[in-house]
C-alpha cells in the first residue's frame, strides 16, 4: 500500500481506502461486556446459517439424490471434502470483511484491471449463477402438491407458474420488512433450518434409511478419487457444483458477516428495510485498521468467531444437508432410476406416502417447499445486495442518484429481477434444467475467483492479517474439482467427448 501521512486515505489495490486507528472489537460492535457461550449463540454467530439455508437448497433436495439413485454413494467422499474446502475457503473470504469492511463483490474491483473490469465482470458472474428462478419453480411445484393432494403433472403447468409468480411477490414482500434486512433472512432461514432438520432427522430418516444404504454409504465416504465410469456430465457437474451452495462464488455467501457487524464491517454501514428501518448511509470504500498489536489481536480474535460459526453451523448442517437427503432417496428408490424434471421430489414424496400413509406426502411436500423457497428467497436479497453495492461503491453517479440512500437502488433492482424472473417461469423452460444451467456455472468461477483470492490474501492483506497458506490446499482441491467438471461438460456438450 501507498499513502501520506497527511492523508487519511491510501491507495489499497486500484481504489482508495480510508485508514482508521482501531479495529472494532465484538465488545464494541455488539454492544456487549464480554463474549461468552451466552453471546456467542444468541447475538454474534449466525450469518452462517444464511449459507447454510442457500446451501439445503436444490442441490441437497434434488440434484444430489438424483446422482446417488442414479450412480449409487461411489462419491459420497466429495461431499465431506469439498464442504471443507468451501468453509475454509469462505472464512478466507470474510477476513476481507472483518480487515476492511468491503463484501468479495467490491472487494474485487482492487484487482489489477480496477473498477472498469471487475464491477461488471463480477456482476454478470453472480446473476449468471443465482438469477435463474428454479428455486420458485421447485417450491411452487411443492405449493401445488400440497394443494392437489397429488404431484402436478403437464396439465397443471399454468397452475404451477402462477404460484411461482406469486412466491415472488411473497418474496418482495419479507424483504421490505426490518432494521436489518440480513437479520429478518438470518432468522427465516434459522426457523426454516430447525424445522427441516427435525424433520428429516427424528421423522424421515428413522422410518426410510436402510442398513445397506448406510453401509454403501460408509464405504464411499473414503472411497476418495472414485468417479462412476460414464457419469451424466452435466449431473455430475450439478452434483459438485451443488455440494455445500455454490463452490468458488460461495464468496457471495459471507456478505451478511459485513451487515451483522463483523470487524470493520460495523462502521461500512448495512442495507435496511423500506418497511422499519431507517435511511442507513453505506461507506463507499472500505475502512483499513492500521496492524497494530491491538488490531492484530482483536482480528484474530473476529477471525476465531468467523471459525467457529463456519465450522460448527456451516460445514455441519451443510455436511448433513448434503447427505440425509440422499440417504433417504436411495432407500426409497430403485438404484439406477434416471430421474429428470422434478421426478426426484415426486417419488420420495410418494415412495413415503406408500409406507406411511398420506401424512407422509404432505410432510416430504412441506420439506421441499421450505427448502427451495428460502433459497429462492436469500437468493434474490443476495444477487440484488451484491450487485448493488458494487454500483454503489465504483459510480459515483450512482450514489447521487439514490441521493445517499442505498435502498433505493436495492428495491428498484428487486422489482426489475423479478419481473425478468417472472419471464423466465412462464418461458416453459424445465426447473431442473434451470438448476442445473446455475450449478454448473461456480466450476468456470474457480478459474478466476480462486487466483483472485490468493492474490488478495497475498498482496493486499497486509502480512498481519494474511491467511495462513495451508488454507490453499482447500483452494487447491476445489480448484482442481471445478477445472476437471468445467472442461469435461464443455468437452462433452461442444465435441461429444467424455472425459469419464
Amino acid at each position: 500500500m501507498q499513502g501520506s501521512s497527511e492523508s487519511r486515505t491510501t491507495m489499497l489495490g486500484a481504489r482508495p481506502i480510508e485508514v482508521v486507528d482501531k479495529l472494532p472489537s465484538p465488545e464494541d460492535a455488539f454492544k456487549i461486556p464480554k463474549v461468552d457461550l451466552k453471546t456467542l449463540l444468541t447475538i454474534i454467530m449466525g450469518p452462517a446459517f444464511i449459507a447454510v439455508g442457500d446451501a439445503f437448497g436444490s442441490g441437497e433436495w434434488l440434484m444430489i439424490p438424483a446422482f446417488t439413485v442414479r450412480y449409487g454413494w461411489g462419491m459420497g467422499w466429495a461431499i465431506w471434502l469439498l464442504v471443507a474446502c468451501q468453509t475454509a475457503y469462505q472464512v478466507m473470504w470474510t477476513r476481507l470483511i472483518i480487515a476492511f469492511g468491503e463484501i468479495p463483490a467490491v472487494f474485487f474491483s482492487r484487482l489489477p484491471g480496477g473498477p472498469k473490469f471487475w464491477s461488471w465482470f463480477v456482476a454478470i458472474n453472480h446473476a449468471a449463477r443465482v438469477a435463474w428462478p428454479g428455486w420458485a419453480m421447485g417450491a411452487a411445484t411443492a405449493l401445488a402438491a400440497i394443494i392437489l393432494g397429488r404431484i402436478p403433472g403437464a396439465a397443471d403447468a399454468p397452475f404451477v407458474r402462477s404460484v411461482a409468480s406469486i412466491g415472488f411477490l411473497i418474496v418482495l414482500a419479507l424483504l421490505l420488512f426490518g432494521r436489518k434486512i440480513a437479520t429478518i433472512i438470518e432468522w427465516v432461514m434459522k426457523v426454516a433450518t430447525a424445522f427441516i432438520v427435525i424433520s428429516l432427522l427424528f421423522v424421515v430418516v428413522p422410518l426410510t434409511v436402510r442398513a445397506d444404504v448406510l453401509s454403501e454409504f460408509a464405504v464411499g465416504l473414503v472411497r476418495i478419487g472414485y468417479i462412476p465410469p460414464g457419469v451424466d456430465a452435466l449431473l455430475l457437474g450439478g452434483f459438485v457444483g451443488y455440494v455445500g451452495s455454490a463452490m468458488a462464488h460461495n464468496w457471495y455467501n459471507v456478505v451478511y458477516y459485513r451487515d451483522k457487524g463483523y470487524g470493520m464491517g460495523s462502521l461500512i454501514g448495512y442495507i435496511s428495510g423500506a418497511v422499519g428501518g431507517v435511511k442507513v448511509f453505506v461507506s463507499p470504500i472500505g475502512k483499513f485498521p492500521k496492524p497494530t498489536p491491538e488490531n492484530v489481536a482483536t482480528f484474530k480474535k473476529w477471525v476465531k468467531i468467523v471459525s467457529l460459526d463456519q465450522w460448527l453451523t456451516y460445514f455441519t448442517f451443510c455436511t448433513f444437508a448434503g447427505t440425509v437427503p440422499a440417504l433417504i432417496a436411495t432407500s426409497l428408490l430403485p438404484r439406477g432410476t434416471v430421474l429428470g424434471g422434478w421426478g426426484v421430489a415426486a417419488h420420495v414424496a410418494e415412495a413415503f406416502a406408500a409406507k406411511v400413509g398420506p401424512w407422509g406426502f404432505y410432510l416430504i411436500s412441506t420439506i421441499g417447499l421450505l427448502i427451495l423457497f428460502t433459497t429462492q428467497y436469500m437468493l434474490s436479497d443476495n444477487l440484488s445486495r451484491n450487485i448493488i453495492e458494487v454500483l454503489w461503491s465504483t459510480n459515483e453517479g450512482v450514489r447521487k442518484w439514490a441521493k445517499g440512500d442505498i435502498r433505493r437502488l436495492y428495491y428498484m433492482f428487486l422489482i426489475l429481477y423479478i419481473m425478468f424472473a417472472t419471464t423466465i417461469i412462464w418461458s416453459g423452460l424445465e426447473p431442473l434444467l434451470v438448476l442445473l444451467i446455475s450449478a454448473n456455472v461456480p466450476h468456470f468461477m474457480a478459474f478466476w475467483a480462486i487466483p483472485a483470492l490468493i492474490y488478495i490474501n497475498e498482496k493486499l492483506l497486509p502480512p498481519e492479517y494474511r491467511a495462513p497458506r495451508w488454507n490453499y490446499v482447500f483452494l487447491a482441491i476445489m480448484f482442481t474439482f471445478s477445472s476437471i467438471i468445467f472442461v469435461n461438460v464443455l468437452l462433452y456438450y461442444t465435441f461429444g467427448v467424455k472425459i469419464f
